[in-house]
């Protein structure tokens, strides 16, 4: 499906192409993965990644970025060209766009073996990399403990035992699957709606065949528990992370609420968890919470000194029953508020944001629901409502990365 975000407050305009897959196999996520890679290193009339370079610099300057993300139980593969507008480069630069979209993305054609295994290197030494960023480590370890038996714990960039089994071929098969799969297409910024609509009809009829949408949204189910499962690894600072179950999609109607409480509880520095965790008892270095709207879930995320782990989770869950019992104060709520609807209005001034939010929402199966519209919601959100969140969420994992 096609959405067009016109804007001339914007010197550039962006032609992106979002295609989601279900998470569900190892080895299909591992070769959609590398695909993305792949389809960067070159195009049919551009096979060469010095010719596709020197390509977009003759489109004044012009990028192309390729990336691989998680979208509830979705993996979404974005390939997203930004470009001058034709006001400051030249007459038919989107038409030109265009045309190089169709032939990286939607031409079927040999991959060269040779960057195939070289997009396997380093693939292969991406995900073994992920394992330095222990804080995203622990994060990814908290989800495959809490989700274990279901696609949201899968790792949307793959696996590395199966990387062997990904020849060139296989990921010619995988070329041609990728475009049967749900896509959404934004063209934002500086552009004429009219002109890139009729070009896109003309040059990827693709972007306008009915497909079947994807089921991103997924509500997690699971029991409260105080368990607590230690690894251990010659690391300085541990990392806590915990994982609470509120079970509230976007799709309900008090998700707003739950993003008020989260602001509320350890989603910013006005926070109760930053403000008393951290700032007045000093038990971490680090500590938020972040919600994950496809599913339902409330991830905490600290770093904390090795032998701090009871004091820092015992006032963790000291601030988690405040905000049942509803001690925090009406400047805290209202900051918490006005954090969210700042953060908000900033993405009309981004194209990439934008795009996001409008992608999010047509994954949620919500599209229409303009941001003014989530403003006003948010400005409306009642202490009352907060509380009653507040007895709806709870802890369920508890994962301490901490050392020898």
């Amino acid at each position: 499906m096609l959405h067009i975000l016109s804007d001339n407050r914007f010197k550039t305009g962006a032609l992106s192409f979002y295609f989601s897959i279900p998470l569900a196999d190892k080895c299909e996520i591992t070769a959609y993965s590398l695909l993305a890679s792949v389809l960067k290193r070159g195009s049919l009339r551009y096979p060469k990644t010095s010719d596709l370079n020197k390509r977009l610099q003759e489109l004044y300057g012009a990028s192309f970025e390729v990336s691989v993300g998680k979208r509830g139980d979705v993996q979404v593969l974005s390939f997203r060209f930004e470009f001058l507008s034709e006001r400051y480069a030249k007459v038919g630069i989107v038409e030109e766009m265009i045309e190089l979209a169709k032939d990286i993305i939607f031409t079927p054609r040999e991959f060269k073996a040779e960057y195939v295994e070289q997009e396997k290197a380093n693939l292969e030494e991406f995900i073994a990399s992920q394992m330095n960023d222990k804080r995203a480590y622990a994060q990814k370890r908290l989800v495959e403990i809490m989700c274990a038996g279901e696609d949201y714990a899968l790792c949307e960039d793959g696996y590395v035992d199966e990387l062997p089994s990904l020849p060139p071929k296989v990921l010619e098969m995988t070329h041609k699957e990728l475009l049967k799969k749900s896509l959404e297409v934004f063209v934002t910024g500086d552009v004429d709606e009219a002109a890139a609509r009729g070009l896109l009809e003309l040059e990827i009829p693709e972007v306008f065949d009915i497909k079947e949408n994807v089921k991103a949204v997924n509500r997690h189910f699971g029991q409260e528990s105080d368990a607590v499962t230690t690894e251990r690894q010659a690391i300085t600072q541990s990392k806590l992370s915990m994982g609470f179950s509120t079970g509230i999609t976007v799709k309900d109607d008090d998700f707003t609420a739950l993003t008020v409480y989260n602001g509320v509880f350890g989603g910013g520095a006005n926070s109760l968890l930053f403000n008393n965790v951290r700032e007045k008892l000093s038990l971490c270095y680090y500590v938020g919470t972040r919600i994950d709207r496809f599913k339902g879930l409330m991830l905490l995320a600290a770093g904390i000194d090795n032998d701090k782990f009871d004091e820092a989770k015992r006032e963790i869950m000291r601030q988690e029953r405040r905000m049942r019992d509803g001690e925090f104060s009406d400047g805290e709520l209202e900051a918490a508020k006005l954090m969210i609807i700042n953060s908000m209005r900033s993405m009309r001034d981004s194209q990439a944001a934008m795009e996001e939010y409008e992608f999010r929402q047509v994954l949620s199966g919500i599209e229409g629901e303009k941001i003014e519209d989530v403003i006003e919601k948010l400005s409306r959100v009642s202490r009352d409502e907060v509380r009653e969140i507040a007895n709806k969420v709870k802890l369920e994992t508890t994962f301490l990365l901490t050392n020898n």
